[in-house]
């Protein structure tokens, strides 16, 4: 649980303040305390877009919105998580859904519904509500770490790596959220260039025409997916479930000498994937241009990451 604000004595200290020697304030005193000399802080620059916005909302660039800035908001939401880690999730509820009815659709209630979502392990749902947050407000650091531990946990590692540059793009170096997420970008980065050759927007490029083909093939679109496969190959030559899944295409199309030829690409690459062992011995009992039962259908969908 975050330490009490060292300048009031009462608020939560969530707020890295170098104004005040580089300590956490609250957000009441962030706001009581900002002023031009704090610089490029995105909390004091936030304020001032809002405020310039304000007062001419009518020169609002079209599909963009007022960002409300309001320390009695974020403190409300602060004591909803509080209750949150306290295991009161019913009454953490309650005061999120009197919130929403005063500040409909407010960046920090987003934030609120997102994490108490995730905590009951609704992680699609807390994903939905991250997203309106960081909608709402573009620079919510929070947010955007909060909504890539949620995709982490589903397994989404390239939804996760989105927000995860967010928050060190747009977090303060020292923060423990902007330090995890460059640490995991770097190692994950680190890990795909040594097992697959490739830098890591390369690798993500594959991933999702991977997952794109992969959403052919639950559509029995053989060839439309063996096409998708064969442009994520083209960006990740090693990446085994495309080749794999560009077998069992080639097989379902009764194309069957390219189909072991894709098989055995992928079993080349890594000799103990199985589902490419299962799906060649199936391929082996056809005759060229008769094609695989729907009943053989074994894939692999990785799950890195859909835009």
């Amino acid at each position: 649980m975050k330490k009490s604000c060292p300048r009031c004595g009462t608020g939560k200290a969530r707020r890295l303040c170098a104004r005040h020697g580089n300590v956490e304030i609250c957000s009441t005193c962030c706001a009581e305390t900002r002023d031009p000399d704090c610089g490029d802080c995105v909390h004091y620059s936030a304020a001032q877009d809002y405020e310039i916005r304000r007062a001419a909302p009518g020169n609002l660039p079209p599909g963009q919105f007022l960002v409300e800035v309001s320390p009695e908001i974020e403190e409300g939401v602060n004591r909803a998580l509080d209750l949150v880690v306290k295991g009161q999730r019913d009454l953490a509820a309650k005061a999120l859904d009197e919130l929403n009815q005063r500040y409909p659709r407010n960046h920090m209630v987003s934030f609120g519904y997102g994490t108490l979502h995730a905590v009951n392990n609704d992680l699609e749902q807390a994903i939905r509500c991250f997203d309106q947050a960081v909608a709402a407000y573009p620079y919510f650091v929070e947010a955007y770490f909060n909504k890539a531990e949620a995709h982490r946990q589903m397994m989404d590692i390239g939804n996760a790596i989105q927000a995860y540059r967010k928050v060190v793009a747009y977090g303060d170096p020292g923060e423990p959220e902007t330090m995890k997420a460059g640490e995991f970008i770097e190692s994950i980065t680190a890990s795909v260039r040594k097992t697959n050759g490739v830098s890591l927007d390369t690798y993500l490029d594959s991933m999702e025409l991977f997952n794109r083909a992969f959403d052919l093939m639950d559509k029995r679109d053989w060839e439309g997916a063996r096409k998708g496969f064969r442009a994520a190959i083209k960006k990740n030559p090693a990446n085994v479930p495309s080749h794999g899944n560009m077998g069992l295409c080639l097989g379902f199309l009764g194309r069957r000498a390219e189909a072991l030829a894709s098989l055995d690409r992928a079993l080349e690459l890594d000799p103990g994937y199985e589902p490419a062992l299962t799906n060649r011995l199936k391929v082996e009992k056809l005759e060229e241009g008769q094609s695989l039962g729907v009943e053989n259908l074994q894939t692999v969908n990785l799950g890195l990451g859909r835009s």
